[in-house]
């Protein structure tokens, strides 16, 4: 009888820790889904800005740029449209 009786205390302690226990353990949850979520959103942006990356280092390089642009009023007026537009693309991403 002492046994059963000592038996049911520890269940009975057990099944408190659990219960106490419960509430850490969604909140854990709930912090890895927000984990996994922003780490889903960091990746997906990467991809977006990487595209971007790629293709202005396909654009002249400083010397070749000067050349290029001074070569005519209308394509140094689209080069700094080009500038104004990728500036304006980052700062709305930051």
């Amino acid at each position: 009888m002492i046994f059963a009786t000592r038996n049911n205390k520890i269940l009975q302690e057990l099944f408190r820790n659990i219960r106490r226990d419960q509430g850490e353990y969604v909140l854990k949850g709930q912090a890895v889904e927000n984990q996994r979520a922003l780490w889903d959103k960091t990746l997906e942006f990467r991809f977006l800005l990487q595209m971007s990356f790629s293709n202005s280092n396909r654009l002249p390089q400083e010397t070749i740029r000067y050349a290029f642009c001074n070569s005519g009023e209308v394509v140094n007026e689209a080069y700094s449209d080009l500038i104004d537009s990728t500036k304006k693309t980052l700062d709305s991403v930051a």
